[in-house]
């Protein structure tokens, strides 16, 4: 895959250029996307929010009243009285390690055509609209580390990707961002931040290749990136392209779990 800027691009103001690099992250944003609503995810019954701390924090409790034993693919997980914008930051919390991981080395190549370079960068901390946290465990109010990614264009233009920024109560709109604004809109004043390191790629590998929810999940991810064919993806409309790339994902999907490959592919141990 790749999209290569024509003189008359890079000739145009800086937000032709946002637009450009955007539309080359945007599907692997959706494929990250609809693989999580594939994937499995703790059954939840309800949630309770505490308005003393700022932000609130929400808790989420467990579908069988005792723990978070029973589990079901996606969005199946919550009942409707959830909303769907919930949903999806319940599907992305604890998630910004593994988008970055499993996406990373392809989100590079797809713009390298471009120039542009792409890093991990890990920041504490975000400042969160709301707190997240299921009722088995504490939740995280200060100091959390957060992982997006660092895009510099060859005009020497920062921007910030962050797929999984709807975790911190925030609209799904605003994941592609020019770095200035991301850090004005999310990071915490005196935050700190730094590129990670392999050692730092090396320790994510480990915890997720341990993990029997997220490491199936980045193997789908691979699966899928190896697979579609991005030239036939941009010959397509705006209209057409994510009901095309996720059927092209349920087909991976499908052919993975029935070669039983990935021991049910999403399913958690």
């Amino acid at each position: 895959m790749g999209f290569t800027l024509s003189t008359k691009d890079l000739a145009t103001a800086n937000a032709s250029e946002y637009d450009q690099i955007k539309r080359v992250i945007e599907p692997f944003r959706q494929i990250f996307m609809t693989i999580l609503e594939n994937a499995e995810n703790d059954c939840v019954s309800h949630f309770t929010i505490d308005r003393t701390y700022n932000p609130a924090v929400i808790t989420l409790h467990p579908a069988n009243g005792n723990n978070f034993s029973v589990s079901a693919k996606g969005r199946a997980a919550f009942p409707l009285s959830i909303p769907y914008d919930m949903q999806t930051a319940i599907l992305k919390f604890n998630q910004c390690d593994l988008s970055v991981l499993s996406l990373l080395c392809w989100i590079r190549d797809a713009l390298r055509p471009t120039g542009a370079t792409v890093d991990w960068l890990m920041i504490v901390s975000v400042r969160p609209l709301s707190i997240l946290h299921y009722s088995d465990e504490e939740p995280v109010t200060r100091n959390g580390r957060h992982s997006v990614l660092a895009i510099t264009t060859a005009s020497g233009e920062q921007y910030i990707a962050d797929f999984t920024i709807e975790q911190f109560g925030y609209p799904a709109e605003l994941w592609f961002l020019q770095k200035a604004d991301y850090f004005t809109r999310f990071v915490e004043a005196g935050a700190s931040w730094r590129v990670a390191s392999a050692e730092d790629m090396d320790d994510a590998h480990c915890d997720i290749a341990e993990c029997d929810i997220q490491q199936p999940i980045r193997t789908c991810i691979d699966a899928v990136c190896k697979e579609i064919n991005w030239l036939s993806y941009y010959k397509l409309s705006a209209e057409e392209r994510i009901p095309w790339l996720e059927a092209r994902i349920r087909e991976t999907v499908g052919r993975l779990e029935a070669e039983d490959g990935l021991d049910s592919t999403l399913e958690a141990a």
